[in-house]
């Protein structure tokens, strides 16, 4: 898939959702949730982490992006990718080429 091929997911891990259309990613970065949202927001893209669902967000549904693909057109699938790739891109360039990925694959 497209989310597969990405950069993004040197830093990122999908966490299993056994219901609906969404897909909820793990992120590995040091930014909070609010930080993440408002770097998203300044690229036009409105997105959801799972601490927005919680009443009192831990340490345990921190730094997860949820995306629900019933709102995004696939065609516009490709955009959401690379804006995320922007985002993190600080996350991404450190790790590139020396560290395996947090899907457990080396690059």
């Amino acid at each position: 898939s497209l989310l597969d091929k990405s950069p993004l997911m040197t830093i990122a891990v999908r966490r299993p959702v056994p219901v609906g259309t969404h897909l909820v990613l793990h992120i590995a970065t040091a930014r909070s949730d609010e930080e993440i949202r408002v770097a998203a927001h300044k690229r036009g893209l409105r997105l959801s982490m799972l601490s927005d669902y919680c009443v009192t967000p831990t340490v345990f549904n921190i730094h997860e992006l949820v995306l629900n693909f019933a709102s995004v057109e696939v065609k516009h699938m490709p955009r959401v990718v690379t804006i995320l790739e922007q985002i993190f891109a600080e996350e991404i360039t450190a790790t590139a080429g020396s560290y395996p990925t947090m899907q457990g694959k080396s690059q």
